[in-house]
């Protein structure tokens, strides 16, 4: 019997409609919970990840990968014993200007696995086994309200779906997803992130075949539900005319979208170290150097902006003036490789310098001073409810997340009207919404985010015998940056505005003794120590 809950204009409504679900529709209601949530986890499905090749991304990707690559699966053969075959997926790199996402996530895979990739369709699919890579559209060239393309968007379009499409035939082909059991048909999931313009096209011009084994969709990020339905940050470049058409293949194919956001499942902190205990140790862990060293370079360009920045704003010195101080300052041989807006005369105006003293750019600048990897999207406003991390709401969905799916989390059928801003839980409809359940709160997934990347970790060290090693060039860069940073902000003196010099003051707190800092031996109590043990050897 079909169910519609009252209206909502917020989560915590939803939240209470779904308590008081009445008796006779509480079974079914809890059913299509349990079986989404099960669908969406599903081990013997093919699943294929969106993605581009941010700080989080990666992280989540590291997450599945292991899990891939370590599954195998007893297949049934026409003649024999059962033959064991490896957990395969897809990732579909989107294609940004300015950054090759296809080559860092390739780079990341072979990190992970230890395998060399073999190269298809003109370079732009990479094959590690049953784990293939392949690019896609650049999703800022979105199609008209109809859905369609023009010009170079629709070729690209068209290319991408058919490379896609012979993608993930041969990723079935590979893996155990493509004999399933009992002659069960094949299964494929798709995780896509904010902008959904492509997946529709995809799912309205792949094959017949591969549209059929589609068993359900996930969406980060495109939607926040905690104050109001309303698109985030990531997802306003969604038309309702999107989310229409979607609702309407939903229907067409009996198959649900489940959507996932940080702010509804309470992930709510902006600094990584937060959710990967000695971040700036591990990171070098989990990624490859080639894939981490554009966001440590990121990390020390924006402290060092932030540094000068102040100082400049207290010297008055701005434009070329400014610039010409930071090169001063900084040693030309090792900033070269990663000095970019510190060295940049329109970073420093009147209005940006002065702008530095907000705490937004000093709350940053604490978080680069400890571990100096930054992420390439510019982060959220420190009010913000949408996360910082938008990829890590998918960290609980996914062939790795287990029974953690149906155990602490709720996958409900729920009904949206963007329009109106108001949502109901709805048995009816082809939409879910992912959040944890009742008696679950931030301390609490803030945990397992730890704990799941604590496991992460540990399978890499074993794989790999021990822990990362730091190498002379950090120690170099990072020497050169703290200098700079604490002559920068030590001259400020007391010329800042009121209170502003306390914030200050963690971030030279994090420079001094920092994790960063320990890790390369640069904290006062470590030198004092090696020139102590240098004086008793000579």
């Amino acid at each position: 019997m079909p169910f519609n809950g009252p209206v909502c204009r917020d989560l915590d409504a939803f939240k209470k409609s779904m308590a008081s679900i009445p008796t006779e529709h509480k079974g079914a209601f809890d059913g299509a919970t349990k079986e989404s949530a099960q669908a969406v986890c599903d081990p013997a499905a093919l699943h294929v990840w969106e993605t581009d090749s941010d700080l989080d991304n990666l992280l989540q990707l590291t997450q599945v990968i292991i899990k891939v690559k370590s599954t195998t699966t007893d297949v049934a053969q026409q003649a024999g014993a059962a033959k064991k075959m490896p957990m395969g997926m897809v990732i579909v790199t989107e294609v940004s200007p300015g950054r090759d996402n296809f080559t860092r996530i390739c780079d990341l895979v072979e990190h992970l696995t230890k395998g060399d990739g073999k190269g298809h369709l003109g370079g732009k699919v990479m094959a590690f086994g049953p784990i293939c890579v392949v690019k896609s559209v650049n999703n800022s060239l979105a199609p008209d309200v109809s859905g369609k393309y023009t010009g170079g968007a629709q070729l690209e379009a068209e290319a991408a779906v058919k490379r896609i499409s012979v993608t993930i035939e041969r990723a079935f082909k590979m893996s155990s997803a493509g004999s399933p059991s009992n002659g069960a048909s094949r299964k494929l999931v798709w995780h896509h992130g904010p902008v959904i313009h492509f997946l529709l096209h995809f799912i309205s011009n792949t094959s017949t075949a591969l549209r059929n084994s589609l068993t359900a969709v996930t969406i980060h990020s495109a939607i926040a539900f905690n104050s109001g339905i309303k698109p985030t940050t990531y997802g306003r470049q969604n038309k309702p005319q999107d989310m229409d058409r979607l609702e309407k293949y939903m229907k067409r194919l009996d198959i649900f979208a489940v959507f996932l956001d940080c702010g509804s499942q309470l992930i709510s902190y902006d600094n990584p170290a937060v959710y990967v205990y000695y971040f700036a140790w591990y990171a070098h862990l989990l990624l490859p150097a080639s894939v981490l060293r554009a966001h440590l370079h990121l990390g020390q360009d924006q402290l060092t902006t932030f540094a000068f920045q102040l100082r400049c704003a207290c010297d008055k010195r701005y434009g070329a003036s400014a610039v010409k101080l930071v090169r001063e300052k900084l040693n030309g041989k090792t900033a070269r490789k990663w000095a970019n807006r510190c060295i940049n005369a329109d970073t420093f105006t009147k209005e940006k310098c002065r702008a530095a003293a907000n705490d937004y750019e000093i709350h940053n600048a604490v978080k680069v001073a400890d571990a100096p990897f930054a992420l390439f999207r510019k982060s959220l406003p420190l009010d913000s409810e949408e996360g910082s991390f938008p990829a890590f709401s998918q960290l609980f969905i996914g062939p790795a997340a287990g029974a953690l799916a149906t155990e602490n989390y709720v996958c409900a059928p729920v009904s949206m009207n963007l329009r109106a801003g108001q949502f109901k839980a709805s048995s009816s409809s082809p939409f879910r919404l992912y959040i944890p359940k009742e008696g679950e709160d931030t301390s609490k997934v803030t945990a397992r985010i730890q704990g799941t990347f604590m496991a992460v970790i540990e399978c890499l060290r074993k794989a790999t015998g021990g822990d990362p090693a730091l190498g002379e060039e950090e120690q170099k860069m990072w020497s050169d940056v703290k200098k700079a940073a604490v002559w920068a902000l030590d001259g400020c003196g007391l010329r800042l505005p009121k209170g502003v010099s306390e914030k200050v003051r963690h971030v030279e707190d994090r420079l001094g003794s920092g994790m960063w800092t320990w890790l390369l031996g640069q904290t006062a109590a470590q030198q004092g120590q090696g020139q102590a043990a240098r004086a008793e050897g000579g």
